[in-house]
């Protein structure tokens, strides 16, 4: 009976045992972008603006 009572308390203790993993660099800046969506709303104007009137022109260069 010991050897049965060792062995649910390695598994227990296994299973208790969560390897924590760094967030990758893509993972970080998500979040970090996520949480500065407004100011990446108030920029969206802006880029959209540079792309029409600075980009689409070059195309018949």
């Amino acid at each position: 009976m010991a050897n049965t009572a060792q062995t649910v308390e390695r598994d227990v203790s296994q299973a208790t045992e969560v390897k924590w993993q760094k967030p990758s660099k893509f993972q970080h800046f998500l979040k970090t972008a996520w949480d500065c969506k407004i100011l990446l709303a108030m920029l969206l104007p802006a880029l959209t603006y540079v792309i029409i009137f600075s980009y689409i022109p070059m195309t018949g260069i």
